[in-house]
């Protein structure tokens, strides 16, 4: 499949494909884009003219990236991440988020990232982490090895990370500063 170009990448909520191909010639002329429907729970790649060219079965989304390799990487519900070539429909990689012992409950994969080394950043509800989850689908890093109660989320390129106790973030920020994670990091106070 030639390298999918893409304007923009869209989460809206539309009636696919009725809308697709309005959608598509005001936003996006001469590209595909990426949708997703909450209503028919259908995630669904558009071409140019309006017409559906892939489409997958999904349950609450969050999160959802086209790859440079053209395969899409979604959440297939709440707590299963896929990375799915869309020309033949295989799974080339995938992730169930599950609850660690010490989880405060239910656990969500809010934002997930591909990173440039090929593992896969999740940030999970229910068990307060970050991780770093390889091709093989190993967590190889982890943002709660400190037992703190703090609550992290992915937000474009930042990790937000907050908790009730100033002491406990500032002991994030220490801990942070001594594992090498491979990336360049900055804190930034974003109280008022």
């Amino acid at each position: 499949m030639p390298r999918l170009l893409t304007l923009c990448l869209l989460l809206i909520t539309i009636a696919l494909p009725s809308h697709a191909e309005e959608v598509v010639k005001t936003i996006a002329p001469g590209r595909k884009i990426i949708m997703s429907d909450s209503s028919k729970q259908t995630l669904a790649m558009i071409e140019a003219d309006g017409t559906i060219a892939w489409r997958y079965k999904i349950g609450p989304l969050h999160d959802l990236h086209v790859l440079d390799n053209g395969n899409i990487l979604f959440q297939k519900n709440w707590t299963h991440i896929l990375e799915i070539d869309p020309e033949t429909d295989k799974v080339v990689w995938e992730y169930h988020c599950k609850p660690t012992k010490d989880g405060a409950g239910k656990v969500e994969a809010h934002a997930f990232q591909r990173l440039d080394d090929g593992n896969t950043m999740i940030a999970e509800s229910g068990n307060a982490r970050i991780i770093e989850v390889n091709p093989k689908g190993e967590i190889v890093k982890q943002i709660k090895e400190t037992k703190l109660k703090v609550q992290a989320q992915i937000m474009e390129d930042q990790v937000r990370v907050s908790a009730k106790k100033i002491d406990d973030l500032q002991e994030v920020i220490q801990v942070l500063k001594q594992k090498d994670l491979g990336v360049e990091l900055q804190f930034e106070n974003m109280r008022s």
